[in-house]
Order: C-alpha cells, then structure tokens, then sequence
C-alpha cells in the first residue's frame, strides 16, 4: 500500500496531492511503531533472529514482512518454494480435464499471506 500510494502521489491529480502526502505520512508512522515493537523481539529471542535473517535476505523482504511470515508460516522452515507458494495461494492451479487445457490461475490459500493483486 506504501507504494501504491507513493505511485498515486507521483501519477495523481495534483488535487490530491496533500491527501495522498498526509496518508503516506500516516504508513510511515505505522511502519516505524511496527518496527519499533517488532525489533526488541527480535533482539530478546536469539532463535527469532535466526529465522528471520534469511527470510530477510530475500528481496523486497523487510523485518515486518519477515515476522508476519514467521508467524503465519509456521512451515516456511520445513517446506520447499513450490510448497510454500501453493500453501500461500501463490502458485498457479491448474484446471485441466482431460484434452481441455485452461488457463491458471491462482487462488486459496492463507489469505493474509496472498499477494494484495491476487
């Protein structure tokens, strides 16, 4: 959404323009109390911080979205990426039946973990 909002302020009508700096301002409060509450656990756990260096690791993968993922996904340790991401509702289902090939598409999953555009 932080994005979103940041492309909105980039490619939006210039009347809303202090609508969408006031939102953006607001996300930014949010992410630095999440961090601030999310960081000392971290600290205070050492097996937290372990687990979550590599998931932070990934791209784009910060300490929020890190510690939803270790919350949410308690088997992102045990299962491989083609588990996880059908598990998540990331992955693209198949619809086949016999001779008929349909398009894939993707759906279930945890619905707190599933990508917003899903």
């Amino acid at each position: 959404m932080h994005t979103a909002e940041k492309n909105h302020l980039h490619n939006g009508h210039p009347a809303l323009h202090d609508q969408l700096q006031h939102h953006i301002d607001w996300l930014d409060a949010i992410l630095k109390d999440l961090h601030t509450d999310i960081q000392p656990l971290l600290e205070l756990e050492p097996a937290l911080k372990t687990r979550s260096e590599p998931i932070q690791s990934a791209p784009a993968v910060g300490m929020i979205t890190g510690a939803t993922l270790m919350a949410d996904l308690l088997e992102l340790r045990t299962l491989d990426r083609k588990r996880i991401a059908s598990l998540v509702g990331a992955a693209p289902i198949n619809q086949d039946s016999g001779r008929k090939s349909c398009r894939r598409c993707i759906r279930g999953g945890a619905p707190r973990l599933r990508p917003p555009s899903a």
